[in-house]
């Protein structure tokens, strides 16, 4: 079988506690119910009974429309914001598992990362090695790369 990569991207999402804490849900949400996260509202389950997954009463939990249908929300649950602006509910075990704070050092870290992949992609298929530019910056690597390809297409850079 095949493997995959999640490509990375950067996603919205705002831990929930109890109606009204996203910040999608509306200034009066605590008085009325969400946008994003409604009230727990099931005919087959009543509020007073527990949640099979923390154990908590049904009526301190929240419900998510998403994609693939209803989903309960759980106090302390994660709301993400998807690619194509729906929201979801994802456990924090899960969470913390699959997302990281987004902060500079993560993108500069990333963006090296991006780069070192970049470089010896293009070294191996083109022989063309941007690390040896004369600079130790990506920028200047980037501006030497592009300076060669130009060249490679017929066009003089001066």
């Amino acid at each position: 079988m095949a493997k995959f990569r999640k490509k990375p991207a950067a996603v919205e999402a705002w831990q929930w506690f109890k109606n009204g804490d996203h910040p999608e849900d509306g200034a009066e949400a605590p008085l009325r119910e969400g946008e994003v996260v409604r009230f727990f509202r099931d005919p087959e389950h009543l509020g007073t009974i527990k949640c099979k997954c923390c154990d908590g009463l049904l009526h301190d939990h929240g419900w998510i429309d998403t994609l693939e249908g209803g989903h309960i929300v759980c106090p302390g649950d994660w709301v993400i914001t998807g690619v194509k602006g729906e929201h979801y509910p994802c456990k924090p075990d899960i969470f913390k598992a699959t997302y990281e704070g987004v902060s500079c050092i993560g993108d500069i870290r990333s963006t090296q990362d991006r780069f070192n992949e970049m470089a010896a992609d293009l070294y191996l298929q083109y022989n063309i090695d941007i690390t040896a530019s004369g600079g130790d910056s990506i920028g200047q690597a980037l501006f030497e790369l592009w300076k060669r390809v130009r060249v490679l297409e017929g066009n003089r850079v001066s």
